[in-house]
């Protein structure tokens, strides 16, 4: 009798058991994927605000280094006493003004300078004359953007059509009323891409840089079609979504889904040039 009731006992536990170790099982497996779901999300968050520091920090010094140079470049009384000259007017330069601004040139650490008349338009680099800028053509809007604008200088930006990322400081020379000519020089930042993607480069990350609301301005894939809408960009629907979502709510952080596999989005404002770099990874 006592053999039987064991029996009936061991009978009865071992499917209580089984049970119980399952939901043991189980209950590991959840807390051990919140727990992964947890770390991964705080690790994520801490990068976020580890690269939004060292972009703001980057992107501030270039922008205060670049601004020193063109406030130097367009102060200069040589330059000014350049533009008002005959051969500014007639598109000559003198082998002294081309070594002047080479000089200035390697002092600033610019990879482009330039000086221009305001009337005769005549647009001279370290080689001396160039072209007559046209401001009727798009690419020369900065012309008379800066002539006009009432300010000592205006920073902007662009990117070309072989992707390269240059900041531009256009200066006046003279004075915001009554301007001779303007100067300035630009710096190529293509390595603003490397910062995120030294970080996530086991993630397959890639970056972009939107202007304004929604206009591609740059990116890190070189095939990309630049300074178009997003919603006409080569981009996924899925990611293009996610961005949008993303900036209504001005959320730093966004999640998206593509063949299956989540990605994450860090968003990372520059207020001076009106930029949001994307990070994708």
């Amino acid at each position: 009798m006592k053999f039987k009731l064991n029996s009936i006992v061991f009978k009865m536990m071992v499917p209580l058991m089984a049970v119980a170790i399952l939901v043991v099982g189980i209950t590991y497996l959840v807390t051990q994927t919140y727990l992964k779901k947890v770390v991964e999300d705080v690790f994520i968050d801490l990068q976020a605000h580890h690269l939004e520091e060292i972009y703001s920090l980057k992107m501030e010094n270039i922008l205060i280094e670049i601004q020193s140079a063109g406030t130097a470049i367009a102060a200069s009384k040589e330059i000014e006493s350049f533009l008002l000259s005959q051969d500014a007017a007639e598109g000559k330069m003198s082998p002294h003004m081309k070594q002047k601004l080479y000089d200035l040139k390697q002092l600033y650490k610019l990879d482009m300078i330039y000086v221009a008349h305001a009337k005769s338009r005549n647009y001279f680099n370290e080689n001396g004359f160039l072209r007559v800028v046209n401001p009727s053509d798009k690419e020369s809007g900065w012309f008379l953007k800066t002539l006009h604008g009432k300010k000592s200088f205006l920073i902007n930006t662009d990117a070309d059509f072989a992707q390269s990322l240059h900041i531009w400081i256009d200066g006046i020379v003279g004075s915001e009323d009554n301007p001779i000519g303007l100067a300035g020089g630009g710096v190529d930042i293509d390595n603003i891409f490397e910062i995120a993607l030294g970080d996530f480069h086991e993630y397959s990350a890639d970056v972009t840089i939107l202007r304004g609301a929604d206009t591609l301005h740059a990116s890190s894939k070189k095939d990309s079609i630049l300074n178009i809408p997003l919603h006409n960009s080569d981009l996924s629907q899925e990611k293009i979504s996610a961005i949008q979502v993303a900036k209504i709510r001005d959320e730093r952080l966004a999640e998206y889904k593509i063949n299956a596999k989540s990605r994450q989005l860090i968003f990372i404002p520059v207020k001076k040039l009106d930029w949001t770099i994307i990070v994708d990874f």
